[in-house]
């Protein structure tokens, strides 16, 4: 997939890529590849609405890959380099109302702020110590130091939160999006994160 580019997606990329590459020669053999790069088609990352995603078949790509290949669409670099919401009401302050609630932490002793960190409700929080801590002894299996408490849980921390949902969640009659893991500051476990990005910054 984009972003996790293999040896075997590199040699797929470019083998399509010279495909292509050679059939507009054939056709058109007086222009440079970067020239065909550029002039494969009329399609725009604007108009197409993949920055940062591979699809195959198209013209010319937006993805990360594109530079390296030298199929980028023309304005590559306008469109994709510069954040740009794909809902105009995101660039507002959010139309739902102000909601506050708690989310709980199970944490050891170190004190960090919650950035980037997994909370949960107060019985989230419960099922996740008695499925995943407290029958394991080590980091790592079951059977490990006896008094061992996996990764070192002391404590169960309480947050108050108050936020609103963005404008077009609010739109489609939520508050809140459908749960997805969220790694390394971003979204690893959606299938199709960019249609999560309609609603989101």
């Amino acid at each position: 997939p984009p972003g996790s580019a293999s040896p075997d997606t590199d040699e797929c990329l470019e083998s399509q890529v010279a495909a292509e590459e050679a059939s507009l020669e054939r056709l058109a053999p007086s222009l440079s590849l970067v020239q065909l790069a550029g002039n494969r088609s009329k399609d725009t990352c604007a108009s197409l609405n993949t920055c940062y995603i591979y699809k195959p078949g198209l013209p010319c790509q937006c993805n990360s890959h594109c530079v390296r290949y030298g199929n980028c669409c023309a304005d590559f670099h306008s469109t994709c380099h510069e954040y740009h919401f794909r809902d105009p009401s995101l660039s507002r302050p959010s139309e739902a109302p102000l909601i506050t609630f708690y989310v709980y932490r199970a944490q050891n002793d170190r004190n960090f702020g919650p950035l980037n960190t997994n909370a949960a409700s107060l019985s989230g929080v419960l099922w996740y110590l008695q499925n995943e801590i407290v029958p394991y002894c080590s980091t790592q299996t079951r059977g490990g130091t006896p008094g061992y408490r996996r990764y070192g849980k002391t404590r169960i921390l309480r947050y108050k939160v108050t936020m609103k949902a963005t404008t077009p969640l609010f739109k489609r009659g939520m508050n809140f999006g459908s749960r997805v893991a969220f790694d390394s500051g971003k979204n690893t476990g959606a299938w199709e994160p960019e249609k999560d990005m309609v609603y989101s910054y």
